[in-house]
């Protein structure tokens, strides 16, 4: 905490940055549990919130107050950035998991990695760190991969639970009379919630991104969407390749990513050439275009894509 408090000396809003640093190895340890098991399970308790303080029925003081009577929930919505933001994904099932990180995000089989309807992340503030109730093993690769934005689903706060409850660095006590109410596997919970109240007292939050769904979308579609139209022998197939479709088919071509060759022959320099079902030998060329974005309000327009070529689908 010497550390943390140093830090929130000399910038309070900085303590976001001590958080990762001290939920990356928690967050670490929670996706590799089930590797390192031999049971088709990760380690439990991870998946609710008061895995992250104390259990919500604890009671925390004389007048039979619980710790969950003192959480308070919000509908406001964050953009957590995948590998930056802390996300305690548990993946449960191994099979999932290798199928998970073989085939989700960019230049992989299933493409970017992308929010479904399956990832539910809850936020818990003031420290912001997630927790996952849906999607744990897909969450897991785009976290691997740094890849990726999910919007919360809600987010919680148990900044009232500090008059209550403190951690003396190994469990949690109850102020008045210091009954232990947990004492948590991971010596980084207690720090984090500890930081949680430094953030609380100096009015910080996590800085987390706000904004919804629809932000998400904007966001992606301002990144200016890549295409790469394919034709075989000069002729037009009349099909495309996404970035990341271009990416996997450079990779199984034998290109190292980043080479001469690999930019040569993605900015349509340069054709890879492939033997087809017949023997004859094919010049295939990637010529690359910027997508128009589709938008459904007139309000969503917000500048012209000056690099946009007229005739680009």
């Amino acid at each position: 905490m010497k550390v943390a408090r140093d830090v929130a000396n000399q910038d309070p809003h900085s303590l976001s940055t001590v958080v990762r640093w001290v939920a990356y190895p928690l967050q670490g340890r929670v996706i590799n549990s089930v590797v390192m098991s031999d049971k088709n399970c990760a380690r439990e308790g991870y998946t609710l919130v008061d895995h992250l303080s104390v259990p919500g029925l604890s009671v925390i003081d004389d007048n039979g107050t619980k710790a969950c009577d003192l959480f308070r929930k919000s509908e406001k919505e964050f953009q957590v950035i995948l590998g930056k933001d802390p996300v305690l994904a548990g993946p449960w099932g191994k099979g999932s998991t290798v199928t998970a990180m073989a085939h989700c995000g960019h230049g992989k089989s299933n493409g970017d990695w992308r929010q479904d309807l399956n990832h539910k992340v809850t936020m818990v503030l003031p420290f912001g760190v997630c927790v996952v109730g849906g999607g744990n093993h897909s969450l897991s690769a785009g976290i691997a991969n740094s890849e990726g934005r999910v919007v919360t689903k809600e987010s919680i706060d148990i900044a009232l639970l500090y008059d209550y409850v403190r951690y003396d660095g190994e469990s949690f006590l109850r102020t008045s009379d210091d009954i232990v109410l947990r004492t948590p596997d991971d010596e980084e919970i207690g720090m984090l919630f500890e930081i949680g109240r430094l953030m609380k007292d100096l009015d910080v939050r996590y800085d987390a991104l706000e904004g919804s769904a629809d932000d998400n979308e904007l966001n992606a579609g301002n990144a200016l969407d890549w295409f790469y139209k394919v034709l075989i022998n000069g002729e037009d197939t009349g099909q495309n390749l996404t970035e990341s479709g271009l990416t996997r088919t450079l990779m199984q071509a034998g290109l190292q990513p980043g080479s001469d060759e690999w930019i040569s022959v993605g900015c349509g320099n340069k054709p890879i050439t492939r033997q087809s079902r017949s023997g004859e030998k094919q010049e295939i060329y990637f010529k690359n275009y910027h997508r128009r974005r589709t938008v459904d309000r007139f309000e969503d327009i917000i500048f012209e894509h000056a690099m946009l070529d007229p005739d680009a689908d």
